[in-house]
């Protein structure tokens, strides 16, 4: 029996996908697909324009993404001043010139990018504290209705001069996983299913942007650092998470920034933890989170620009 197919349509989005990835590449060989695809390669897209002064960024993602910090270790983020809260899409687009579209949204899972009625840990729902989502209650940085995946294609529509697009999804579909399971994400078979989700998402995500939006410039995958780099079940399902986004990407010739190298370089000073050398938020006297500060933040710029083909 054929796996079910499901049809998103969202400000002018039509996207079709399955599980498991093998649907999708069958879909794409139908539509005729296949010979860009293979063009797309894995060392980059073909025709890809390079990064100059002036043009346009397009930044999908989460928490991270947003520049996100927990409010309980008493950070001076206002959430209402949205252009006080800075993430590594602004960052890099102040240090290339760019003109930058962070789309984000804290607590979106790569299901909620996708379709704003799928589970989310914060961004469309209340599970992470918010009653009514954040994305309802505080502003983004910047306003759209509908999905995020359809306002990034919308955008890549209507703004032929984009240059770059950055993607970050997978790190709370880890987090619904470990919040809504007993033993944690822990078991194979749970890891399993936060993988498959994650890889057909990010496959529909990365060919609506291709496909739908026309779009054949630099696209960058953003992986996750480690908060803790020992051995601890967080950091081996980060690791793992971070296996399905660089597979998938090189299907659409994305490079990977790999956040979570530059993190433990930047951290080994201190044996490699994040917390000790300030990379991320503090939530109580000594205790850190998960998110990045601003020395964080620059971190993830930094290792985007490596990737990237910048022009003068």
């Amino acid at each position: 029996m054929l796996p079910q197919v499901e049809t998103l349509e969202n400000q002018g989005l039509t996207v079709r996908f399955r599980r498991p990835l093998t649907g999708l590449i069958l879909i794409a060989c139908l539509l005729g697909l296949c010979a860009v695809s293979a063009a797309w390669g894995s060392s980059g897209p073909a025709g890809a324009h390079s990064v100059t002064r002036g043009s346009s960024y397009l930044a999908l993602g989460d928490s991270v993404t947003f520049g996100f910090q927990d409010p309980s270790g008493g950070q001076r983020q206002d959430p209402y001043d949205v252009a006080a809260i800075v993430g590594y899409p602004e960052l890099l687009a102040g240090q290339l010139h760019l003109t930058v579209a962070n789309a984000s949204c804290p607590g979106e899972s790569s299901t909620s990018m996708i379709n704003p009625a799928g589970k989310s840990d914060g961004c469309e729902d209340g599970i992470n504290g918010y009653p009514n989502g954040y994305r309802s209650t505080y502003p983004l940085h910047v306003r759209y209705s509908g999905s995020q995946l359809g306002y990034g294609v919308a955008y890549l529509k209507a703004h032929r001069n984009v240059r770059l697009v950055t993607v970050q999804t997978g790190l709370v579909d880890l987090s619904l996983c470990q919040s809504l399971t007993p033993d944690e994400c822990a078991s194979p078979s749970e890891i399993a299913a936060v993988d498959g989700t994650l890889q057909s998402n990010l496959d529909t995500i990365l060919l609506a942007i291709r496909d739908q939006a026309h779009y054949s410039g630099q696209i960058v995958v953003v992986n996750y650092y480690s908060s803790s780099y020992g051995r601890s079940l967080l950091t081996t399902l980060i690791r793992n998470i971070n296996g399905v986004l660089s597979s998938t990407a090189r299907s659409y010739g994305a490079k990977m920034a790999d956040v979570y190298g530059a993190f433990a370089t930047a951290s080994e000073h201190v044996g490699e933890d994040p917390c000790r050398a300030r990379l991320l938020d503090v939530v109580s006297p000594g205790v850190c989170g998960y998110h990045a500060t601003i020395a964080g933040q620059t971190v993830i710029a930094n290792t985007i620009r490596k990737v990237i083909v910048v022009g003068k």
